[in-house]
């Protein structure tokens, strides 16, 4: 809850074995423009069907986000239709 008081925070790492959801919670007011989650956080295990990929939406304040697949590559199309949904993002699938 400490990191909701750095209200000029630009960019942060977090990596640890004992993450859990809320700890993401108290980051979600902040104007970060970089934030890298290291191992604990799981979220390169999260599937990204295409039905889902709206949620992305929430993210079109970022200036880039990278996005690792979680088993085959992104295809094409749906590389597109993320490009869509976050038009000011420069996007990485890797």
């Amino acid at each position: 809850m400490h990191l909701a008081k750095l209200t000029r925070l630009k960019g942060l790492e977090i990596g640890t074995s004992n993450a859990t959801p809320q700890a993401l919670v108290h980051l979600s007011t902040l104007p970060l423009e970089y934030l890298q989650l290291g191992e604990g956080f799981e979220l390169g295990k999260v599937p990204l069907p295409v039905d889902r990929l709206a949620v992305l939406a929430d993210f079109a304040h970022l200036k880039s986000l990278r996005l690792i697949p979680v088993k085959e590559p992104f295809t094409s199309e749906t590389q597109a239709r993320i490009r869509a949904l976050l038009p000011k993002v420069e996007l990485k699938f890797q």
